[in-house]
């Protein structure tokens, strides 16, 4: 997989995958894909970029019937490539989602890489109110507790 740099790239690109992108159960297509309109930059000026240093060219576009915007390969051959190199899952994924063994079993910037993926694509940091009997006033009245 070439170089720690590298492995870091296709960590994040797995981490993106785990996300927001699937692979078709026949490995015909695989789709990595998020709003429309609030990742659109993300997709043009990271995932892109990202994409085709490690995998192939591509460009991203709109997915009107979905109403999301993000990749699509539909190239076998290279999708098979992905599938047995980086062990990406085909199919549903919705309950069954799995971090890579040779991720799990990597430094520690490789884990950060897929982490840096999955949060891009799939997470979220906000502050709310503290709603338990512990909180004090200001902590029951403002948004104070940080969530991920």
């Amino acid at each position: 997989m070439g170089n720690l740099q590298d492995k870091q790239k296709i960590a994040e690109f797995c981490g993106a995958m785990a996300g927001d992108g699937w692979i078709q159960n026949d490995g015909r297509c695989l789709f990595l894909t998020g709003d429309s309109t609030e990742d659109r930059d993300y997709y043009d000026f990271h995932i892109k970029p990202l994409v085709r240093s490690i995998i192939y060219p591509c460009i991203p576009r709109s997915f009107p019937y979905w109403k999301v915007y993000g990749i699509c390969i539909y190239r076998k051959g290279i999708i098979k490539k992905i599938v047995e190199n980086f062990k990406i899952q085909k199919g549903k994924k919705v309950k069954s989602v799995q971090v890579p063994d040779w991720i799990k079993k990597s430094k520690k910037e490789i884990k950060n890489g897929f982490l840096r993926g999955l949060f891009d694509t799939d997470g979220g940091l906000f502050c709310q109110k503290d709603y338990t009997k512990y909180a004090n006033n200001f902590n029951s009245k403002y948004h104070t507790k940080i969530r991920l």
